[in-house]
């Protein structure tokens, strides 16, 4: 899977991380166009119909998630760093891509080709063989929430008595 290399973001104290520059992976997905535009009309992920996911700087994602980031939280800091290097770059990817989806600009019916991007990408980054496919798993099974378009708040009427 070709990308623009490596990614230079930032931890940011409120928990996640912010993408510093921009950064691009080849997904293969030919045949979707999609973007996400802020309020100020500012694009931050987009998939071009060459296939090509294009993430800006400024584009914030909470990181690695479940059973990786608790283990993390138990290690010293250092050895933390080290363990989720190699799997920060699929996890910027995967939450794009689950963005995508949620926001509606992708069917849900793509939610295991950004799985199987993200096992990729985790070989890429040099995660060895049996906890990229222990990740691939645990997103498979418990990650399609993260994918579910959520319903907009703004979308509802409440009464107030």
């Amino acid at each position: 899977m070709k990308t623009s290399g490596d990614i230079k973001y930032r931890r940011l104290r409120s928990g996640g991380y912010k993408l510093v520059e921009d950064w691009w992976v080849d997904t293969g997905v030919t045949d979707s166009a999609a973007r996400i535009v802020t309020e100020r009309a500012r694009v931050l992920v987009e998939l071009d119909t060459g296939g090509r996911m294009h993430i800006r700087s400024g584009y914030r994602w909470d990181g690695p998630s479940g059973p990786i980031k608790f283990f993390a939280s138990l290690m010293p800091s250092g050895m933390r760093l080290k363990y989720l290097a190699n799997i920060m770059i699929a996890s910027l990817a995967h939450d794009a891509w689950h963005q995508l989806m949620r926001e509606r600009k992708l069917p849900l019916s793509m939610r295991k080709t950004g799985d199987k991007m993200y096992r990729s990408l985790a070989k890429k980054s040099g995660a060895w063989w049996f906890r990229r496919n222990l990740d691939y798993w645990g997103l498979r099974i418990g990650g399609r929430s993260a994918a579910v378009p959520q319903t907009d708040d703004e979308s509802i009427v409440y009464t107030a008595v």
